[in-house]
């Protein structure tokens, strides 16, 4: 249960530490209204929720396939010797 709960903390933490950083990068801003020059407001396209979600994205995209590239490092691996060899 203890794991859950850091594993819950952590993605909370890192969450809110990429919502405070996009807060101070200047990249992260831009003109909703680009085409009204007289227009002072700008918006920040990394929301709270926004963070939130890229990091339960990049929890969903690693893969619990053990060892995915065995196989090809093998083969390449006996090609080397193979072309070695000649």
């Amino acid at each position: 249960m203890q794991v859950w709960i850091y594993m819950l903390a952590a993605y909370v933490v890192v969450s809110l530490s990429l919502f405070v950083l996009a807060r101070f990068s200047p990249y992260e801003w831009y003109d909703p209204h680009p085409c009204n020059a007289h227009c002072d407001i700008v918006e920040n396209q990394f929301t709270l929720v926004n963070s939130l979600w890229f990091c339960v994205g990049s929890l969903m995209q690693q893969g619990n396939v053990h060892c995915p590239f065995t196989e090809h490092r093998v083969s390449c691996v006996k090609a080397t010797q193979k072309h070695r060899s000649l």
